[in-house]
């Protein structure tokens, strides 16, 4: 259903062990290709092999020789006996086609034990030159003949733009003779294909007791080492916290911010924007938020400098009908924007707001009007796109107005840059967006292909709920709180039920949901039941019925922390007038044992199915499932213990792959609201409800599971399958 791709595109890597594998990259493109299309048969992508240029060893007992002369046989790391050896290496990149962006690349060496292995796995690292310089004549003290390196051994830095600091790549393989080893080398490549920085190639080095070495493109046997990159249309794709570690509503916003299909991180131009947890869509959970003055992101580098069928587009909500920097009369604000904005210099184009109305802005001409005007306090998806010439700005995936071919926008260069929330451009003013920005995606084409309806990530709600709570407040109780998303309201106490109490919220901790393969979205807070019975309610944002949807599907985390006695330990309802439907996570049954429960509740009958067992101190995923039958309505549940793997769908469920399977029942299968309960012990955690099992059940990839390496090893083997002939066409 519509959250799966949200859910999907969070996997990110550290640099430590091979920062972006290629494994997790292909889930990226699967979970999109599979729901998106336009990453997926429409999208252009192809594997090269760069010529190398030079490769050398650089050597402190031969400081002022080239190793080309005497030995050139070999590279290494060698450091041991008071001899300290780099490897400096450079590939030839002109060759890739320009207007792309890369979203993969690998360095691959063969050892050779000629004096030696790395027995202790000491990290080699990798790090970006800063200098030119020549195989011939490159030596531990000299780049060039007659001009030294700044510093002896090399000038290079790592992705912070530090030497020997933050490594672009590392591998701590103990290695051995013809062994292959292989860095990933994908934020490097980007660095110099989109990046500000000139290619003056690569050095490698290790630490103390390390005696590798490898086979240079001399070597007699070989194999050379080896440079693969693969290249995509030209995207980037800003989730604005799903793919940032560590990202939490109410935290300051990562600098940089993460994009989820490339290499295109995007660092913090000025301010801190916060992330929030009111977000556009049921499957995104973070959004950023620019509210007040001097936010924005900025990177140094444009996604592409296309300026012809190519699109920017994001979900935006603004405080006000005038979101932006108040410069002379008027008030403008950039959203999103690919390009240097301002003046008869400027380049590309983006979205903004000018004046109280969504456009699009060209960088060297100005506004284009719509006649769009910006509601404020709602979430609004906008696209601008240019199609075989023709400038059109969408809106929740209408076209609005007319196409324009007024203006052709001028070439972005390759220091131009990109901006989230804000651009200084070269006027007044940051132009800085008063509001929330989520889902910010620039990409490409081929011409006479865009489609709205499938390329752009509207992803309307289909009827039916889809509501998502991790209870990630700072404050009990739960009273007033509206956080989550999907909701028609704030949760408020059972008036009507004597002697309950409000639900209190334990905010040191949340349900561990790792088990599942769920990444914890909840952040720090679990709900937990306060004294006695307590309940509370809210309201969806729609009423759901299922004579529109085939089933309406919940999950939630539940453990209780004792045996209980009572009959109900707690559970969540589907609720209308005075029909429920209850899905209970522990009860106490006639015989004193602790199954789980489907209640159906109707004109004050009681219908109650118990079976299974839960255990105190378990944290327990529960799926229910209400759905219409032949001659009535049906309820199930189905409860996974801690390592138990979540099925990937219900499709092929018989009644007994169900805990819980209630009768028919005349119901009217409508749905308003939502109410939980809960006694002493008994907590709750992680609320999703859908119309699919994919969309409360199917797990996320931030924790690289086993499904998700399956499922990317499958993409990896049909697209290198399916480009064999344009890599070998390459090579």
């Amino acid at each position: 259903m519509t959250g799966c791709i949200w859910d999907y595109l969070a996997g990110r890597r550290p640099v430590r062990t091979m920062p972006r594998q290629k494994c997790g990259r292909a889930l990226l493109f699967m979970a999109a290709a599979a729901w998106l299309g336009f990453l997926a048969g429409t999208s252009w992508a192809a594997t090269y092999f760069p010529t190398l240029l030079g490769d050398a060893r650089i050597r402190t007992d031969m400081p002022n020789t080239p190793d080309s002369t005497p030995n050139p046989t070999y590279l290494s790391v060698y450091d041991y006996s008071g001899i300290t050896q780099h490897s400096v290496l450079q590939f030839d990149l002109s060759s890739l086609p320009a207007g792309k962006v890369v979203t993969g690349a690998s360095l691959t060496l063969t050892c050779d034990s000629v004096a030696g292995t790395n027995p202790n796995g000491l990290d080699m690292e990798i790090y970006r030159v800063t200098q030119p310089w020549l195989e011939s004549q490159v030596t531990w003290n000299s780049r060039l003949t007659g001009t030294p390196w700044t510093t002896a051994g090399g000038d290079y830095v790592g992705t912070g733009g530090v030497q020997d600091v933050d490594p672009y790549s590392v591998s701590n393989s103990t290695g051995g003779n013809g062994i292959p080893i292989t860095w990933d080398v994908g934020k490097l490549v980007s660095d110099w294909y989109s990046g500000p920085f000139s290619n003056e190639g690569l050095l490698m080095r290790s630490y103390y007791g390390n005696r590798q070495h490898f086979r240079s493109r001399e070597h007699a046997t070989g194999p050379p080492p080896q440079l693969s990159v693969t290249l995509e249309d030209a995207q980037a794709y800003y989730r604005t916290g799903e793919a940032d570690p560590g990202a939490a509503a109410g935290s300051p916003g990562n600098d940089p911010t993460a994009d989820s299909i490339g290499f295109l991180d995007l660092p913090i131009g000025a301010g801190t924007p916060a992330y929030s947890n009111n977000t556009p869509q049921p499957g995104s959970r973070l959004s950023l938020d620019f509210s007040g003055a001097g936010k924005y992101y900025e990177r140094t580098g444009p996604v592409t400098t296309a300026t012809d069928n190519w699109g920017v587009e994001a979900w935006v909500l603004a405080n006000s009908t005038t979101p932006g920097d108040g410069i002379g009369t008027h008030h403008f604000a950039t959203v999103a924007y690919n390009g240097k904005e301002g003046g008869g210099t400027g380049t590309g184009f983006g979205l903004a707001t000018y004046d109280g109305q969504w456009q699009i802005l060209v960088g060297q001409k100005g506004f284009i009007s719509y006649g769009a005007p910006v509601e404020a306090n709602k979430w609004t998806h906008l696209a601008a796109v240019r199609d075989s010439g023709q400038l059109q700005l969408y809106v929740n995936g209408t076209a609005v107005g007319s196409p324009s071919s007024t203006w052709s926008p001028n070439t972005p260069i390759s220091n131009d840059p990109i901006h989230i929330g804000g651009d200084p451009g070269t006027g007044t003013g940051i132009r800085s967006f008063d509001g929330l920005i989520d889902e910010v995606r620039f990409f490409s084409f081929a011409p006479g292909t865009f489609n709205p309806a499938n390329d752009l990530l509207t992803l309307g709600k289909e009827e039916g709920p889809h509501a998502y709570e991790g209870f990630d407040y700072a404050t009990s109780p739960l009273d007033n709180h509206n956080g989550g998303r999907g909701w028609g309201g704030s949760w408020y106490a059972n008036a009507n039920l004597t002697g309950s109490s409000a639900v209190r919220l334990d905010t040191s901790q949340s349900l561990d949901s790792s088990t599942y393969m769920f990444e914890p979205t909840g952040g720090k807070v679990a709900m937990a039941a306060g004294s006695g019975t307590t309940f509370a309610n809210r309201a969806l944002d729609a009423t759901a019925s299922l004579e529109h949807v085939d089933a309406i599907y919940l999950s939630f985390l539940a453990r209780t922390d004792q045996a209980q006695t009572d009959d109900y330990a707690g559970g969540l309802y589907f609720c209308r007038g005075t029909q429920s439907v209850a899905f209970f996570g522990s009860v106490t049954d006639d015989q004193g044992d602790h199954p789980f429960r489907v209640n159906l509740f109707a004109s004050g009958d009681t219908t109650r199915t118990d079976a299974g067992e839960f255990l105190p101190d378990t944290t327990y995923l529960i799926v229910g499932k209400l759905a219409t039958g032949p001659v009535g309505e049906q309820a199930f549940l189905k409860a996974y213990a801690p390592g138990e793997t979540p099925h990937g769908s219900d499709a092929r469920f018989s009644l007994s792959d169900w805990t819980v399977v209630s009768p028919l029942y005349d119901w009217s299968g409508q749905i308003d609201r939502f109410r939980l309960f809960a006694r002493d012990g008994f907590q709750i955690d992680e609320i999703r409800i859908g119309t699919s099992w994919a969309e409360v059940v199917v797990p996320e990839p931030a924790g690289m599971t086993l499904l998700a390496a399956g499922l990317a090893a499958l993409l990896w083997f049909t697209r290198r399958t399916r480009n064999r002939a344009s890599r070998l066409s390459h090579s």
